[in-house]
């Protein structure tokens, strides 16, 4: 048995969307370190997460490899196939593709419908009038049941599903030294197999199925090694449980069929207000629409095409009489998933970090991937959620510290739109360019909203058009603005919209020093292997030049611990 989970994240290709959070019906996911984790006692194997990841980081568990060796070492091995590749698999190659199984080591192929034909037929003799009976094919459904309805578990049909039915009935024929390997569309038959090895040695889907057989071109006829199936071939679509027990029918009773696990779970949510006085039969799939959409079906055909495909031949075959094989009997063992109960003052202190203490913070966006904030908050309680998930929450963060970086600068900073008007800047460079700017920064704090045009001179403005129209990514030049001189920094942040400008008054005497040190330390630095070079040479009078530049250095460096000690 393989121990790997039928379903799981590729690390590496996780992008941190929260994708697969958000369809989740159960939110059988956990967030760790920032990747989607499926988590395993949780999931219900629906197949959802792997269909919407659009980075493909979820994966199924490819069991290509087992198969391969299984084949190689000679096994007894029978497939039993489901009904849906009358649908998943191209017409023309549908003979090929079941006879293929012999010609790759197989003992042959067998129609996985008959086992879903004597599933309807003790089914018809094992209706519980007068009360609720939920019958399913479905692995998913039951798993949902099993995991979060456990009170509705005796309303199950205690039988087995159709794979597991006729591996049964494949094993009473040629031997219990025959493996039977089960090929669909379901993620979760591969759970099923795993949990059920005496009777299913491996489920496998079509695909991995063809990726054996390569190339197959069309044939006449499909040879199975077993009579062939009748009205079970309907089972793969809503409702085909329901139509092959039609002739079980009573005026009073009521038949009802839904797919999807939305629809399932709200059948499952409303089961407690149905009145038990009439005999009421459940048919519930996960896919929806039934098997033919399972998770690993294909998508070279459309749904329509599917269904029409599965009611033809089952119209065709509904009148071909099979044995029916009747110990099929299985009981239901229930696996609750535990729900916390969350204290409204812990909501809250989560609530709080996120910077949503007020109900009016609480904007239920859904990013994250939860319905609410307060879900999210509960997601965080039990470590499925980590905070970096809330997109409001790192946007602010991520202000607040840009905000305190650029009012930590020393330089004048000023970021501002296509339209030149101020997005963000802080107090020094209100400051540099405008008269009373302390009062007028306190009154509008970061400008926000102003008009660049009307605090710096023209050119610098064209400049600033310029970076962001033609999209360079940095221009930087000494420009004069009346009786100053400022080295003028501007760079792109976003191009066609926002750019950002580093402004420093290098008219000033702070500026002026700190200018010559860096030109002196400059000099000394790149042509510091010349001047070693000329005083091995020259000897003193070389080395000299290094000297009296340090001496400028030391000579400003000491001027201004004066200043310092005067202040």
């Amino acid at each position: 048995m393989n121990t790997q989970s039928p379903v799981y994240t590729q690390k590496t290709e996780c992008q941190d969307c929260y994708k697969c959070v958000r369809v989740c019906e159960f939110k059988a996911i956990k967030i760790e370190d920032g990747h989607a984790i499926v988590i395993t006692e949780a999931c219900v194997y629906c197949g959802r997460c792997v269909e919407v990841c659009p980075a493909g980081a979820k994966r199924v568990r490819n069991d290509l490899v087992r198969l391969k060796y299984m084949i190689s070492s000679g096994r007894n091995l029978i497939a039993s196939v489901a009904p849906s590749y009358i649908a998943c698999v191209a017409s023309s190659a549908q003979n090929a593709f079941i006879n293929s199984f012999v010609r790759s080591g197989f003992i042959g192929a067998s129609e996985t419908a008959l086992g879903a034909q004597s599933v309807s037929s003790v089914l018809k003799e094992n209706i519980r009038y007068g009360e609720i009976n939920i019958t399913t094919c479905c692995p998913v459904v039951v798993e949902i049941i099993r995991k979060y309805y456990s009170h509705l578990v005796p309303l199950l049909t205690p039988l087995m599903s159709p794979a597991l039915a006729h591996a049964k009935q494949l094993k009473n024929t040629f031997g219990k030294d025959c493996e039977v390997v089960f090929v669909g569309p379901c993620i979760a038959k591969k759970i099923e197999a795993d949990r059920n090895p005496s009777l299913i040695s491996i489920s496998v889907s079509f695909e991995e199925a063809l990726s054996i057989f390569g190339d197959l071109k069309e044939e006449d006829s499909a040879e199975f090694i077993t009579e062939r199936a009748g009205a079970g071939n309907y089972y793969p679509v809503e409702g085909g449980m329901i139509r092959t027990i039609s002739e079980a029918r009573h005026a009073d009773n009521c038949y009802m069929a839904f797919s999807g696990v939305d629809e399932v779970r709200g059948v499952l949510d409303s089961i407690g207000g149905i009145e038990k006085c009439k005999t009421l039969v459940l048919e519930l799939m996960a896919c929806r629409g039934g098997c033919i959409n399972g998770p690993l079906s294909g998508k070279n055909k459309s749904f329509l095409s599917k269904r029409m495909n599965v009611l033809q031949k089952a119209c065709e075959r509904e009148n071909i009489v099979a044995s029916v094989f009747k110990d099929i009997t299985a009981g239901w063992d229930k696996s609750c998933v535990n729900t916390n109960v969350y204290r409204e003052e812990d909501i809250a202190a989560v609530l709080k970090t996120t910077g949503k203490s007020r109900e009016d913070q609480q904007l239920n966006c859904g990013g994250c991937g939860y319905d609410s904030c307060r879900d999210f908050a509960k997601a965080i309680i039990d470590k499925k959620a980590e905070r970096s998930m809330c997109v409001t929450y790192m946007r602010r963060l991520a202000q607040k510290k840009a905000n305190a970086l650029i009012k930590s600068m020393p330089s004048g900073v000023v970021i501002a739109d296509d339209s030149l008007s101020v997005i963000e800047c802080n107090l020094n460079f209100a400051r540099l360019f405008i008269e009373q700017a302390d009062t007028m920064f306190n009154a509008r704090p970061g400008l926000e909203g102003a008009n660049l045009s009307k605090i710096l001179p023209a050119n610098i403005c064209s400049i600033f058009l310029n970076v962001i129209r033609t999209g360079n990514d940095f221009f930087e030049k000494d420009i004069r603005v009346e009786n100053k001189f400022y080295h003028c920094s501007i760079f792109l942040i976003e191009k066609g919209h926002v750019a950002g400008g580093i402004f420093q008054d290098i008219t000033s005497p702070m500026m002026r020093k700190k200018n010559v040190i860096d030109k002196a330390e400059n000099v000394i630095n790149r042509n510091l292997q010349t001047v070693q070079t000329i005083a091995a040479l020259l000897g003193e009078n070389a080395a000299s030049t290094e000297v009296l530049l340090n001496s400028i250095i030391e000579s400003f460096n000491a001027s201004e611990m004066r200043e310092d000690e005067d202040e």
